[in-house]
Parts: C-alpha cells; sequence; structure tokens
C-alpha cells in the first residue's frame, strides 16, 4: 500500500499516526557496552551523544525526512532531546519535552556495571514465570516492567487523543521500548 493511501485512510478513521524513536547512543551507551558503566559514574556528562549517536541519528533524520509531523515529543533526558532536535532540523516545530518518557532505572545494583547487573537481575527471576517477571521490582524504588508499559501508554493515549488525524514523533529510551512491547 502507498504512504499516500495510508495516511488518507488513517484521516476517515480519525486515527493518530506516531513514530517511535530511541535516542542515538550516548557515552552511557558506549560504556556499557564495554561492560564498564556503573550509575552515577559520569553524571550528566554521560548522558550527551557520542560521534557515532549523533551519525545514527542523522541517518534515521534522512529516513524520516518527508513524512511531515505535526509535534514532536521527546524525553527530558539530553541524548533523548539531543536526537529529537537533529530530526527536527528543517522542521517547523519545538521539542516538547516529558519527564513521563524518561528511562528510570529498574535493575541496576549498586557498584556493579550494567551487564553485571542484568546477569544478577536473570539470575534472581530465573525461576519466576512470565506474569511474575514482568511485575518484578529490585525494590520500591525501581519501576516494574508491567509500570514502565503503563507509564507509556498513558503517554501514548494522550498524544493520540491531543493530536487526532495527525502525525507526531516521540522519541525515548530503549529500555522504554522493550517495557511496551512486552507487554
Amino acid at each position: 500500500m502507498e504512504l499516500q493511501e495510508t495516511e488518507d485512510m488513517m484521516m476517515k478513521n480519525n486515527m493518530t499516526t506516531i513514530y517511535i524513536v530511541r535516542h542515538g547512543q550516548s557515552q552511557y551507551n558506549e560504556l556499557a557496552n564495554k561492560n564498564s558503566f556503573k550509575p552515577g559514574m559520569w553524571g550528566e556528562r554521560g548522558d550527551q551523544l557520542t560521534t557515532k549517536g549523533r551519525e545514527q541519528v542523522k541517518e534515521i533524520a534522512k529516513q524520516l525526512q518527508k513524512i511531515h509531523f505535526d509535534a514532536i515529543f521527546s524525553s527530558d533526558l539530553a541524548r533523548a532531546t539531543q536526537t529529537a532536535e537533529i530530526i527536527k532540523l528543517g522542521r517547523e516545530l519545538t521539542v516538547q519535552t516529558r519527564q513521563t518518557i524518561r528511562e528510570r532505572l529498574s535493575y541496576i545494583f549498586p557498584g556493579k556495571s550494567i551487564h553485571e547487573s542484568e546477569e544478577e537481575l536473570k539470575e534472581l527471576i530465573k525461576n519466576l514465570d512470565n506474569k511474575a517477571k514482568m511485575a518484578y521490582k529490585l525494590d520500591n524504588n525501581f519501576e516494574s516492567t508491567n509500570e514502565t508499559a503503563a507509564r507509556m501508554i498513558t503517554f501514548l493515549r494522550e498524544i493520540a487523543v491531543a493530536y487526532r488525524n495527525q502525525t507526531v514523533l516521540v522519541v525515548n529510551h530503549g529500555n522504554i521500548c522493550v517495557h511496551f512491547c512486552s507487554i
């Protein structure tokens, strides 16, 4: 089906089109991939896009350049807002930031790398059924997969109501996307 046909069909159905994009690689991600990142080690400086992250976003921006967006929303964390700002170049829009779609830690163990924390979490939940895994919280300061997904769904519903028959870009984080897709 042609893109124009799809857009025409959505207009008739009173639908909102929402594009969800994960931010480009950040300094945090780069360290996490090397299994050397530990929470708090860089503060806000680690929240910036890397050169590779900027190149990733420029490629996504090219793919989205012909899409007319009526609004752009982003998590309020720097890596997401930088991503949204690169995608919006040449568009007469303002990036609207929201804490609602901010990534929140859900499994980082104090003093351990992300990789070490993931391995420890896998061990903790290995005997749980899927329902219990989705509801699992390391402690009350963390979100469960269900809670993260519910937060994202609420945000998307609000966007769908506020932007009927329009197209919206939402830039957020990998963990939120994974949790959202898990339910």
